[in-house]
């Protein structure tokens, strides 16, 4: 399952990195969306659906999410913010295996959000690596607080044998509970329906493991917390951009800075990373 990563979004071509040892990355101006990641040698780690807007009209469902400068419902703006559907500029001086995106704000942001900014975000491969980093920017006159997420579909095989190691002990808000928090206990956890956590002050390595290959997620920088999200069968079947066994091929797993969001003053800069090793 998964859908054929496209040439282009709206017209827009993507971008295409390639590395010297293989790996490889496709990437849109649209949200600055990552579609596609192959390690050097393997398969493609990242979910696509097959029913994912590719028009411009919509955030596209899968590969990497840019969430600024709001997660999900909390706050007064679209899901998630607005990041994830805009055009990002490319900014000069790309190489074959990295480029950098930026977002600012325009009049059309700060109908929505009033404050003065700039978004970078960088996307390197090679070898089994796969590393993020999100910049901001106070280009204004004021403080202001914000939420972000790198947003990140996993592509799995089953995700019945999928278990996710790093997070004994640590608390979560459970979303499908209103939020109650909740302790996870499990050295690993099995996903069995519906998970939508947020883990705040989250240990910084998890490792995804399949019986045939895993992936491990280290956060660094001002992302503090870790999101675990699989919509489960019920669920998956009413949102129209999936298909209705998605859930079995996918878990998004996140860095994120939600439950504490950092306080920006002006001029000040904020960084957060996420390295991906396909193991």
């Amino acid at each position: 399952m998964g859908r054929v990563v496209p040439d282009s979004v709206a017209g827009e071509p993507c971008l295409r990195l390639k590395a010297a040892d293989g790996a490889s990355a496709v990437v849109s101006r649209w949200g600055a969306q990552l579609l596609s990641w192959r390690p050097a040698g393997d398969d493609e780690r990242l979910f696509l659906s097959p029913k994912a807007t590719l028009d411009g009209s919509a955030p596209i469902r899968g590969g990497v999410t840019l969430v600024f400068p709001q997660f999900a419902n909390y706050g007064a703006l679209p899901a998630h913010g607005f990041a994830r559907d805009r055009w990002w500029a490319q900014r000069l001086g790309w190489s074959a295996d990295a480029v950098t995106f930026e977002l600012r704000d325009d009049p059309h942001t700060r109908a929505l959000w009033p404050h003065r900014f700039a978004c970078e975000y960088t996307v390197r491969i090679g070898g089994p690596t796969l590393a993020m980093e999100l910049s901001i920017t106070n280009h204004g006159e004021t403080a202001f607080r914000f939420q972000a997420a790198l947003h990140t579909y996993l592509r799995v095989d089953d995700l019945s044998l999928l278990r996710i190691e790093g997070l004994a002990g640590a608390p979560y808000l459970d979303r499908t509970a209103a939020d109650h928090l909740d302790r996870q206990y499990e050295a690993q956890l099995a996903i069995a329906g519906e998970v939508d956590r947020i883990y705040p002050g989250a240990p910084k390595r998890v490792l995804v493991r399949e019986p045939l290959r895993s992936i491990e997620i280290v956060a660094d920088g001002g992302f503090t917390d870790q999101v675990l999200w699989n919509p489960g069968p019920e669920r998956c079947a009413r949102i129209a951009d999936l298909e209705r066994r998605a859930w079995r091929q996918l878990l998004c797993a996140e860095a994120s800075c939600i439950a504490d969001p950092p306080l920006l003053p002006p001029r000040a800069v904020w960084r957060g990373s996420q390295r991906l090793t396909a193991m």
